[in-house]
């Protein structure tokens, strides 16, 4: 390629294509997750949020604010949860190819958060995510895209499960790097899914806490050092996450170590998610390890 033909490819849009979930939460505040039942049976005017969330989602909003042009390929159901989503998106600057099931909702979460502690409880209905067929991702969109990214959850369920794992051959086949968001967390306390480990093997980036990476490589005593050192074996990047206060990045030609900023409950859903979004746009521009190559 010619440093002209370069420089034009450095200069236009990187196009992210995201495969998550959407969710409608409901946030329940309390001074302790110990409390009864019984307790919670009081009122006060602001003690219940409602937002839109779902990996996909808060994802695809970060990645747009980071400067990527971003898709996102969902499920919602026929209802005002979907219809709020899609508007939601659209008002944000994403473009979204959702699919409406008739038989199931959009999916919910309720999610009761102690932010003195920062701690929290969730009950979460995956709804309509799951029924994400692999027909609902065109090839095409799949193929034209700088990254794909996909959350950990998308890989939990069929047919959701088979459509992620369609747009990971997809992209593979068509030389577009995979990012796999390794969430959630508790997935590597048990035996992995056939699904799961086949989305580890597409996967040419990799987000996730040590803990997580440590569980994943079977040996919680490892070092972070060698945690990197074995993830980058099978990754050319990660971004690794001692706790969530600090993000190591690291690629086949070295790594960095910062602070996320972090600091307190409030800003958990959604922020590091930023981070994130933020670091793959600034590897994404660059080609630093993770994107090889911006297609014309």
């Amino acid at each position: 390629m010619g440093e002209i033909d370069h420089l034009k490819n450095q200069k236009r849009t990187p196009r992210l294509l995201v495969v998550g979930d959407i969710a409608v939460d409901w946030i329940l505040r309390v001074s302790s997750l110990e409390l009864r039942i019984a307790d919670l049976s009081f009122e006060r005017a602001d003690v219940i949020t409602e937002r839109l969330g779902g990996g996909g989602l808060v994802f695809a909003v970060a990645a747009h604010q980071a400067g990527f042009e971003t898709t996102l390929v969902a499920a919602v159901g026929r209802d005002a949860g979907g219809a709020t989503a899609r508007q939601y998106l659209a008002e944000r600057g994403v473009h979204a190819i959702l699919t409406e099931v008739s038989d199931a909702s959009t999916a919910k979460s309720l999610i009761i958060r102690d932010e003195v502690h920062d701690v929290k409880a969730m009950v979460s209905h995956r709804g309509a995510n799951v029924h994400l067929s692999p027909n609902s991702i065109p090839d095409g969109i799949v193929g034209s895209a700088d990254l794909l990214y996909v959350s950990g959850y998308a890989l939990l369920d069929a047919p959701q499960a088979d459509a992620a794992l369609h747009a990971m051959e997809v992209a593979k086949a068509a030389g577009v790097p995979i990012v796999l968001d390794v969430v959630p967390h508790r997935t590597f306390t048990d035996t992995l899914s056939d699904q799961y480990r086949a989305g580890l093997s597409f996967a040419s980036g990799i987000i996730l806490e040590l803990g997580t990476a440590r569980r994943l490589l079977g040996d919680m005593q490892m070092s972070e050092a060698d945690v990197r050192e074995s993830l980058l074996k099978r990754f050319t990047a990660i971004i690794l996450h001692p706790d969530n206060d600090s993000e190591v990045v690291a690629t086949r030609s070295g790594f960095g170590r910062s602070e996320t900023g972090y600091r307190h409950a409030l800003q958990k859903t959604g922020y590091l998610d930023g981070r994130h979004a933020r670091t793959l746009y600034q590897l994404a521009s660059s080609g630093g390890g993770i994107l090889p190559r911006i297609s014309g």
